[in-house]
């Protein structure tokens, strides 16, 4: 399977999942992790605070991450990021992080990344 043939896999899969709140989506995930792997595909989540932003923390943080999954195996990464926030989209496309349509995703927008 081919990475782009993997992520496309996945994003259906997810996008046939429903949750009526979003408590019920996190409880989804904190209860059932396996249902959010794919062989070849790994998940980022980074948040840092306002002061540590702009200092290149952020970009050595995410490097780091997608080197470790590389050599775990993972052939790419996605995150998501609201729409609203404007800063984050820029900062990932300077990255080269492209975004991916997942219908019904909003207000988020999801982002992928090869690792290697």
């Amino acid at each position: 399977m081919t990475d782009a043939s993997a992520t496309r896999r996945f994003w259906m899969l997810r996008s046939r999942q429903c949750w009526s709140t979003e408590e019920e989506h996190r409880l989804d995930v904190v209860f059932h992790p396996e249902r959010w792997l794919l062989p070849k595909l790994a998940r980022l989540h980074i948040n840092l605070l306002a002061g540590y932003r702009g200092s290149g923390r952020g970009r050595e943080l995410i490097s780091t991450f997608l080197a470790s999954v590389a050599a775990a195996g993972a052939a790419s990464c996605y995150l998501a990021v609201r729409q609203a926030n404007v800063n984050a989209r820029r900062f990932y496309a300077k990255l080269g992080w492209h975004p991916v349509e997942v219908r019904g995703a909003e207000p988020e927008t999801y982002l992928v990344h090869p690792t290697g």
